[in-house]
């Protein structure tokens, strides 16, 4: 038997010894081998010299430093992470409750809003409240007259009689002093009114001939507008001018047209002369008090556009900015979208129940004429808002997708030279 073969066959015998003994065994000498590994190693390191043993110690020394330094580099940035997770969350709770706190004076704002709009609604629509007249000598002596049941006019049937007639058609014959009296009565009262009034058309007459008529400056749209209304806002509280805007926009214009409202502002120079200028974005933010947040109109340019569509339902407003940072803006926009539906479409939406439909609801991204459109939609499937990017600059708050769908064709019709 060759050599090869022997040394096969005894490792054909050692796997069969160690298939017959079981786990008792292999385990013993696993024990046995380990024992032996470790008294080798022993005896290399008595065996070895004191240069070898300084030179093994000192890698063994570094190997440690450089497993200590990976574990602590290891905690520092798991302590890194967590703090940095921390902070981040403290951060974005901070953020949350400023913005609960902004979405909560919002809505106390524009609760406030609807119920002073409510008042004024319920105050034009009562029979009972109107405007107080004004008392002058000739309404006091009318009611006079009138609460002693008496009329100054003589009887023209009976000229040569002097009688006063009673409304309940009896008759007294009074003295002729009493005529006189009456009569003198009456032309004091009727002459000073006819030179007050005199007076007045003259001056009147004058005003009109030596002062024209200032010219309202011409404000170009930011899209296509069929009709244009301008009116004055200068002086007026914040609640008149969302009530102009109402009004006009509730009075309507021609189907599927789109009116531009222009606003301005008017003033007295030192010579007399009337000054007027149209308001731009940051006058109209003071004036009407609009609770657009900060943090977004900081990024909007001058240019702006109020406006409204009107469609077969009635008429929609809508709002377009011009935005100068428009990554910043955009940022903002997606984390509030539906803080700025509120704000921005609050003061002119139709429904008086606008801010408490979009409470819960989700945004919806669709495309419509190649634009995407965020709306959104409330318990009846309905659209009540969407804002939308018209351009990279350009940023559309209107109120459905038939109003989209009209300024987008607004947006891409050239605007008139003139």
């Amino acid at each position: 038997m060759t050599p090869e073969e022997e040394k096969d066959l005894e490792g054909k015998r050692r796997v069969a010894r160690l298939a017959m003994a079981g786990e008792d065994f292999s385990t013993k000498e696993k024990i046995k081998a380990e024992d032996l590994e470790a008294r080798r190693h022993e005896a290399q390191l008595a065996m070895e010299s004191s240069q070898h043993k300084a030179t093994r110690q000192e890698q063994e020394r570094l190997v440690k430093q450089r497993e200590e330094g990976r574990r602590l580099i290891a905690e520092e940035k798991t302590r890194h992470a967590e703090q940095l997770a921390k902070k981040q969350a403290e951060q974005m709770e901070i953020d949350r409750q400023a913005k609960a706190r902004r979405e909560l004076e919002n809505l106390r704002r524009q609760q406030k809003f609807e119920a002073k709009k409510n008042l004024i609604e319920d105050l034009k629509g009562s029979t009972d409240v109107g405007l107080s007249p004004i008392r002058t000598l000739g309404g006091d002596m009318s009611h006079l007259v009138d609460h002693d049941s008496l009329s100054v006019r003589p009887n023209s049937s009976q000229p040569e009689e002097k009688k006063v007639i009673y409304r309940q058609g009896a008759e007294l014959g009074l003295k002729q002093n009493s005529n006189r009296k009456i009569a003198l009565i009456v032309t004091l009262i009727t002459v000073p009114i006819i030179l007050a009034g005199g007076v007045a058309f003259f001056l009147n007459q004058k005003s009109a001939i030596t002062n024209q008529g200032p010219t309202i400056p011409n404000a170009k749209p930011l899209i296509f507008a069929e009709k244009n209304l301008s009116f004055n806002i200068a002086d007026k509280p914040s609640l008149i001018i969302y009530n102009t805007i109402n009004t006009l926009v509730a009075q309507g214009g021609t189907a599927n047209t789109i009116t531009n409202l222009q606003m301005y502002v008017s003033a007295t120079s030192s010579l007399g002369q009337v000054e007027i200028k149209n308001v731009d974005f940051n006058d109209w933010l003071n004036l009407t008090k609009i609770a657009l947040p900060l943090d977004l109109t900081r990024y909007f340019g001058e240019k702006y556009m109020i406006g409204f569509y009107q469609s077969q339902t009635g008429p929609k407003t809508f709002l377009i900015f011009t935005v100068t940072e428009t990554d910043y803006a955009k940022s903002w926009i997606l984390k509030n979208e539906l803080t700025l539906l509120a704000t921005a479409l609050g003061p002119f939406h139709t429904s008086r129940d606008f801010i408490n439909q979009l409470i819960g609801q989700k945004i919806i991204d669709v495309t419509i004429k190649n634009k995407d459109a965020h709306l959104v939609k409330n318990k009846n499937d309905q659209t009540i808002g969407l804002y939308s990017w018209l351009d990279q600059q350009t940023l559309l708050v209107a109120q459905d997708e038939a109003s989209f769908i009209k300024i987008i064709d607004a947006f891409n019709t050239p605007l008139p030279t003139n």
